[in-house]
């Protein structure tokens, strides 16, 4: 039996990874942290530089919804379909991820001079220590997520979207809201406000966990299928503004910060 392509998830892989490129691309031309450096731009290149972060942002949410959509909707019942996904989707992936590590530790040190030490491509190997590829950070959050996606996968099936609806929405309080309230504060001098959760809801995934739960019931459930495109659109438009306007209060208050994937926006 041949596997049909889906077209419409195949399109949005394309976008993601080219958004994902573009952000890429953007930190080598733009240095996008610097204040000083936005405020001396050109209007075009201001405006450039905050709509292109806006965009570019959304190539990992992306591609962690189609995670959500494909792996969760796997045929998992029982204890021999979770052997069978460890053995064909996670260890494929790790051993991937390892070859990469490789290729990139002997890289690091021809391009970049830097000394080659078996002992430090073995804790990059074991997920003891970070890739010297910072993008890398991705592929060992994948993996974290992996371990636990079927056990989700028969939580998400079992349930309906309004019945997992309280933990989602502790999840995007603590994950998205409070750090992004507490980011405003700061750029506005509140710097004695402390705004935090002690909760560990590390369980839950955080925000990249949200994407992938999220994704799953957008595109196998439809949970957005009743709300008029119009909406959807307004929507987007004011998700973009309050992003963009984040971005500025953090230039104007020469903040470091940079728009992040857990920006509720």
């Amino acid at each position: 039996m041949t596997k049909k392509r889906l077209f419409n998830l195949d399109l949005i892989r394309t976008i993601g990874l080219l958004l994902i490129i573009y952000n890429h691309a953007l930190n080598t031309v733009w240095d996008a942290t610097n204040y000083n450096y936005w405020l001396n731009s050109p209007i075009f290149e201001k405006s450039m530089i905050l709509l292109g972060y806006y965009i570019c942002r959304l190539g990992v949410p992306l591609f962690l919804m189609i995670t959500g959509s494909l792996i969760l909707n796997k045929k998992i019942e029982n204890g021999e379909d979770i052997k069978k996904f460890y053995k064909h989707n996670l260890l494929n992936l790790v051993i991937v991820i390892m070859i990469w590590n490789v290729i990139y530790c002997i890289f690091d040190s021809i391009y970049y001079e830097k000394n080659f030490s078996l002992k430090n491509l073995m804790y990059v190997l074991l997920f003891m220590k970070k890739s010297p590829m910072p993008h890398m950070w991705y592929m060992a959050m994948i993996v974290g997520m992996y371990i636990c996606l079927p056990y989700i996968s028969v939580i998400v099936k079992k349930f309906k979207f309004k019945e997992i609806l309280f933990p989602l929405a502790i999840a995007i309080i603590c994950s998205f809201i409070i750090p992004n309230t507490k980011t405003l504060l700061t750029f506005f001098d509140f710097r004695g406000t402390n705004i935090k959760t002690i909760l560990d809801l590390s369980f839950l995934g955080g925000a990249y966990g949200t994407y992938i739960v999220l994704g799953y019931y957008i595109y196998n459930k439809k949970i957005l299928e009743k709300i008029k495109t119009r909406y959807l659109i307004l929507g987007i438009l004011i998700g973009m503004i309050i992003s963009i306007a984040f971005q500025i209060f953090a230039y104007l208050s020469s903040s470091k910060y940079i728009v992040y994937y857990n920006f509720i926006g």
